[in-house]
């Protein structure tokens, strides 16, 4: 391999670990909005300890370690670029390469982007079902149920069909993440542990009201997503924070260690 080539490899990795950056940050920036909601539907009285208010720190937690799993997204994007980018004679004469970068930036990036915003959404939503079932969670006085039952039962059917929506759109960009012997068990249990859930999840809610409070629904839904989570984190766990190669990485990105690395030096010799 010629040192020009090497050298258009080595400045490739680096473009795409700052481009990935930017893409981090605008992550970093739509959970923190959603965390800031999540915090906000916890009621500061004994209406916490009820049914309803155990119910709404279930769907937070729930919210909380789905985060965890789709924040690791764009590291899984790295991996297959560098992979690509290793395996290719040289990049700048590969069709496919250039193929798959812009299939990259038409789609994988805005299906990302979609992640944290649907994530939003979820979060701000949950802050509606809970102003819906408790009033308003911050005041410290004992309120009534805002909304009728069909309402509230109305709110959680939307809510569960945004997290199945979530989890459709992953599934979808697993799929046309994989590329030519580069399936992992990871990505393949992904997408079909996503879209099994989220096939079920659109079960109950269609089927599930008519039979089952909104009580029932919400807590079967969350079940079915913390299942999924729970299953997603213990079979692959692993694949979040070690790459392909074996290899530590933070937030998917190798680039990343060195930026914290640079960072924490400098800190210490001042």
């Amino acid at each position: 391999m010629s040192q020009s080539t090497c050298a258009a490899k080595k400045s490739a990795k680096e473009n795409l670990g700052k481009n990935l950056d930017v893409l981090s940050i605008i992550y970093v920036v739509s959970y923190t909005l959603g965390y800031s909601a999540l915090v906000k539907i916890f009621p500061h009285d004994h209406r916490l300890f009820t049914t309803d208010g155990l119910l709404l720190i279930g769907a937070a937690l729930v919210l909380f370690l789905t985060s965890i799993r789709f924040f690791w997204s764009v590291g899984v994007i790295e991996a297959c670029i560098v992979e690509r980018i290793d395996k290719s004679s040289d990049i700048r004469e590969d069709d496919g390469f250039k193929k798959r970068i812009r299939f990259i930036m038409l789609f994988d990036v805005p299906c990302l982007l979609a992640h944290s915003f649907i994530f939003y959404v979820l979060c701000e939503y949950l802050y509606k079902i809970a102003e819906c079932i408790l009033g308003d969670p911050a005041k410290l006085v004992e309120t009534v149920q805002q909304c009728p039952a069909t309402e509230t039962m109305f709110h959680i059917q939307i809510f569960l069909f945004i997290f199945s929506v979530l989890l459709i759109v992953n599934a979808i960009w697993l799929f046309t993440l994989r590329t030519e012997g580069n399936e992992t068990f990871a990505e393949f249990f992904w997408m079909i542990s996503n879209a099994v859930t989220a096939a079920l999840s659109i079960i109950v809610i269609i089927f599930a009201p008519s039979h089952m409070s909104y009580t029932s629904v919400m807590t079967l839904g969350l079940v079915l997503f913390m299942a999924n989570t729970v299953a997603d984190l213990w079979c692959c766990a692993r694949i979040y924070t070690v790459d392909r190669l074996g290899k530590p990485r933070i937030l998917g990105c190798d680039c990343r260690l060195s930026w914290l690395s640079a960072l924490f030096a400098g800190r210490h010799q001042g």
